[in-house]
């Protein structure tokens, strides 16, 4: 695979040139006719547009980690391959523990992508720090914009625990992380402050996302019980999809994907009927991963921690040995209570 197989899947995915999609600079297809031929146009332009030193252009591949192809050594090498010709300036973004796991040597790691695309600036890692109480009191104050007077109170009282250096004592260095602040916020304007582990955040805050999509579009006809169990029925089957999304035997690795009509056959054992795609992503924390071809959708987590969540959750209630899984899946596996919901 070289540089305009990797240039094809990108306009693939974006599918820029469908029929109906946004102009891009004034232009749009017209005719759906037109539609193969522009897309199939679309990948040796793109290449020759990031093939120019203008800096107007940057490619981004954001999530290396979450992305199958290139989570191994000889992926990341292939990767580097289709990337050679490339001249605009390209951005990798992983995370560290991913990076970590492949290279021990990040210095010959940067010189060999350097070197292998000619580039006139050799490559740099810039490595994202936790943040600082600073950045931490930056963000809530922002959401104190926004908040009810009741949300604001908890909000203020999380700021007077983050100055007296008492935050810590109920959720340990999860503040200094975005993703987990921001499960942290939720958390506290809906039910105040407590002691929280990572595991507690993330389900608390599915589960209420599950419960406002309830509210906005009420309990699905397909299925009608009362919300709880619903809610309880989702949780099941997002834990099916993400054991589905697995492959390896001594080596469990996570898989980016799986087919819609896979996911709604997981659903028959739990609903004891079938439920479609439709409704399931409208109720869950799964999402299309590219536009649908043909029959099939392919569908992933929206974010890879929550699908490495089910599937601790999956190794945990069924007590499965999870030696064999991603770090990160351990981790959780570890962080889950006993008696978790």
């Amino acid at each position: 695979m070289g540089t305009y197989a990797l240039t094809q899947d990108i306009t693939d995915c974006l599918r820029i040139f469908e029929h109906g999609a946004e102009p891009i600079d004034g232009f749009e297809v017209l005719d759906q006719a037109d539609e193969d031929i522009f897309e199939k146009l679309a990948g040796p332009a793109l290449k020759s547009l990031l093939r120019s030193e203008d800096a107007e252009h940057v490619l981004v591949l954001d999530g290396l980690d979450e992305n199958r192809t290139y989570l191994s050594p000889s992926g990341f090498q292939m990767l580097n391959n289709q990337l050679a010709d490339l001249t605009c300036p390209v951005v990798l973004t992983t995370r560290f523990e991913h990076l970590s796991s492949m290279f021990g040597n990040f210095e010959a790691l940067l010189e060999s992508l350097g070197t292998k695309r000619r580039s006139s600036q050799p490559a740099r890692l810039l490595s994202l720090t936790p943040w600082t109480p600073l950045e931490v009191r930056r963000f809530i104050e922002k959401a104190l914009k926004s908040a009810t007077s009741e949300e604001a109170e908890s909000l203020n009282q999380l700021l007077r625990m983050l100055d007296d250096g008492t935050l810590k004592g109920l959720y340990g260095d999860l503040p200094s992380h975005p993703l987990f602040l921001q499960f942290i916020l939720d958390d506290v304007c809906n039910t105040g402050l407590h002691v929280r582990k990572r595991t507690e955040l993330i389900g608390s805050w599915i589960k209420r996302k599950i419960w406002r999509d309830i509210d906005h579009h009420g309990i699905p006809v397909e299925d009608a019980t009362d919300r709880y169990e619903w809610i309880g029925k989702m949780m099941l089957l997002m834990e099916a999809a993400a054991l589905a999304m697995t492959t390896g035997a001594d080596a469990v690795r996570l898989a980016e994907h799986l087919g819609a009509a896979e996911i709604e056959a997981l659903s028959v054992s739990i609903f004891s009927t079938r439920i479609p795609i439709t409704t399931l992503l409208l109720y869950s924390v799964m999402a299309p991963r590219s536009m649908r071809a043909g029959i099939r959708l392919d569908v992933g987590f929206s974010l890879r921690v929550l699908q490495e969540y089910f599937l601790a959750r999956h190794l945990k209630r069924t007590g499965v040995p999870f030696d064999r899984y991603p770090e990160g899946v351990r981790a959780l596996v570890k962080d889950l209570p006993k008696d978790f919901e």
